[in-house]
């Protein structure tokens, strides 16, 4: 059977080969940049098949897998043994994997729920990954280049994973332990767990800054890298008592995020995995993920339109339009969160700030630590729903103390459990009870854990336990440990500290230290502005009022030009009484003493009577100044003269004291 194959290189998060870090035999550790060859992983569809999916790499023969449908998948692995382009195909039946795996391209699979119109929703994730492969995986393959390549195809089929849901991966650098372990790997899985995020923290860390590193084993393939990975994201097991779901069969087995059963691993994400990351990220857990990668720690030569702005690049033409300053790029989510804003200039979004660490939140019932602000309750809520509230100060204390796996403050690398001294009780096991107990009782309810996952029922660091006091490593602790907690006053009032210990200004004072007029924000978060949320709301409300103060004045102006031409009528002001006339009008009956003048206008024509254009008053007309006016008259104009009657025009009488006879 022929499979043909629709693939596009994945430019986007497999970064060319990412950087390789291996070990001489003395010890030298040995960092080989990435070359500028081109992409050698693929994403894609196999044509002719609804629903399937591709992830393959050619960086040394052809290897990964092909998905066609829920029974049917192939694994394509290069023979060593056989000449260069002969392969190995494997064929494997899986008949518990999930109906629907996950297509190319971004959003491709549609939510089956109401997104949320926040950021957990909306914004894309990315997870700055390193991979760190065992001496044990190493030496199963015959050179550093196949082991290479293997990464390369797991970080592929990871970010084919996590594509769906939003989040990308980026392998940022793989570390081959060639000549030894770093730390033991031979004991219990917790325990090895235990030394590699020390070895993390103190040695990988702080010369390679990271999201996420994996221990790679010789049994590690992409689907085990996915669950650990999930697992960091907040998303618990597909359990018994979740009605979960990952494609069109019915079960409760075979996704990804399934407690691991020996049989083979799951395809995709379940909806119960897109919850718990939908609610750990509501939860400002994913704070870190908001942060595109950095250009210099990518690898490949730049690409436009993969999102990410690369050495050499300005902008990307994968990201949003630029917006100007002080548009809302990224919300606040909670109120251990900070809003970013646009800066005007560059086309990313500033890096997730939050409040300093040890802030009051909740109204005094915890702490800010990380961006989230836990408590009691809604630990307790998290895990066992709505109603669920945590145990009374002395049930905890008296369930804390017992050391064993009900009740403890924490596991040694051996298994054992560490049991609670009395003033660190509040921030061991989080113990929890549905509705209210009778009195007398203590008892928390069993919150169901992922073997594989340490600290799962454990109280979140944050958690205030007493005046001053927060749950940091299972212990209540002095908030001053934090450092510095002084920040707030150098922000004048009118700011609070970020996580970098700087001001965040409010709207209307200006970083860094909010004492003057300014548009409010932070050194970190970029400025505010005048935008809010990203709305045209206040710029729209000045138009308007600007709108309506020029109809008012024009308005205004109507009504006094009418009245001044009423007035005028009447000939009862003395403002357009006078003016001069051309000769060519009718003449006038003066009164004595009175120069030649003609009076405004008369009233329209009444019924009847043909039509008259009247002359303009010079001043009531614009641009016909006439001379000044000589002063009114000081008594009443004469009556008409007496004699033989003179022929009247046609035009009816105007003003009560002239009579307009025709010119002689």
């Amino acid at each position: 059977m022929r499979l043909l194959l629709e693939l596009e290189q994945n430019w986007e998060l497999v970064q060319g080969t990412g950087a390789l870090l291996y070990y001489l035999p003395d010890g030298t550790r040995v960092i080989q940049e990435p070359s500028e060859q081109e992409h050698c992983c693929y994403q894609g569809t196999v044509q002719g098949f609804s629903g399937s999916w591709a992830s393959l790499c050619a960086c040394a023969g052809l290897s990964g897998r092909l998905w066609l449908s829920d029974t049917r998948s192939y694994t394509l692995e290069p023979d060593a043994s056989s000449l260069p382009g002969q392969h190995l195909r494997v064929v494997r039946l899986e008949p518990q994997s999930c109906g629907q795996g996950p297509r190319a391209g971004a959003g491709a699979a549609e939510p089956l729920w109401p997104q949320r119109g926040k950021r957990a929703a909306a914004e894309q994730h990315f997870v700055e990954l390193v991979m760190v492969v065992d001496h044990a995986a190493f030496r199963n393959y015959p050179s550093l280049q196949r082991v290479h390549t293997r990464t390369l195809e797991i970080a592929n089929q990871v970010d084919v994973f996590f594509r769906p849901l939003g989040v990308r991966v980026a392998l940022l650098a793989v570390e081959v332990w060639s000549e030894g372990d770093k730390i033991a790997v031979g004991s219990s899985a917790r325990a090895v767990l235990e030394r590699f995020l020390r070895w993390r923290r103190e040695e990988l860390l702080p010369r390679l800054p990271h999201d996420n590193a994996q221990l790679l084993t010789v049994l590690v393939v992409a689907s085990t890298v996915a669950h650990q990975l999930g697992h960091n994201l907040g998303m618990r097991h597909d359990g018994t008592g979740r009605l979960c779901d990952c494609g069109d069969l019915q079960h409760d087995r075979g996704c990804i995020m399934a407690p691991p059963t020996g049989l083979t691993p799951g395809l995709s994400f379940s909806n119960c995995s897109r919850q718990d990351l939908e609610r750990s990220l509501q939860q400002g857990q994913g704070w870190c993920l908001s942060n595109v990668p950095e250009p210099q720690l990518l690898t490949g030569s730049p690409t436009c339109g993969n999102h990410f702005v690369e050495l050499g690049e300005e902008c990307d033409c994968g990201l949003s339009v630029l917006r100007r300053a002080g548009h809302v790029c990224r919300e606040l989510l909670g109120e251990c969160d900070l809003p970013e804003f646009c800066d005007g200039v560059s086309p990313r979004c500033p890096p997730d700030t939050f409040l300093q660490d040890g802030q009051p939140c909740a109204g005094g019932q915890a702490r800010c630590y990380s961006g989230a602000c836990a408590t009691y309750e809604g630990q307790c809520q998290q895990l066992l729903g709505p109603g669920a509230s945590p145990v009374s100060s002395s049930c905890m204390a008296a369930l804390n103390t017992r050391g064993d796996e009900r009740g403890h403050c924490g596991q040694l690398p051996n298994g054992s459990y560490v049991t609670c001294t009395q003033q660190d009780t509040s921030c061991g096991m989080l113990q929890c009870q549905r509705g209210s107990t009778r009195e007398g009782s203590c008892q928390g309810t069993a919150l169901a854990g992922d073997e594989d996952v340490t600290d799962a029922a454990m109280v979140l660091p944050g958690t205030a336990c007493g005046p001053g006091k927060m749950c940091l490593q299972h212990r209540c602790q002095d908030v001053s440990v934090l450092g510095d907690q002084q920040c707030q006053s150098k922000c004048h009032g009118h700011g609070v500290c970020n996580n970098h210990g700087h001001c965040h200004c409010e709207r209307g004072w200006a970083p860094p230290t909010c004492d003057s007029p300014g548009v409010g924000g932070s050194q970190d978060s970029g400025p505010a502005g005048l935008e809010r949320g990203g709305s045209a709301l206040p710029t729209a409300l000045l138009l308007s009022a600007l709108l309506g103060l020029a109809l008012a004045l024009g308005l205004c102006r109507a009504r006094r030009a009418g009245l001044h031409k009423h007035l005028c009528q009447l000939g009862k002001g003395t403002s357009c009484q006078y003016s001069r006339l051309p000769s060519a009008q009718p003449g006038l009956i003066r009164p004595p003493g009175l120069s030649r003048r003609t009076l405004c206008p008369r009233p329209p024509p009444r019924t009847g009577h043909p039509p008259h254009t009247p002359a303009a008053c010079g001043p009531c007309a614009a641009g016909h100044p006439g001379p000044a006016k000589p002063p009114p008259p000081q008594r009443p104009l004469p009556s008409d003269p007496s004699g033989p009657s003179l022929p009247r025009s046609e035009t009816p009488p105007g003003h009560p004291y002239v009579t307009v006879i025709p010119a002689r």
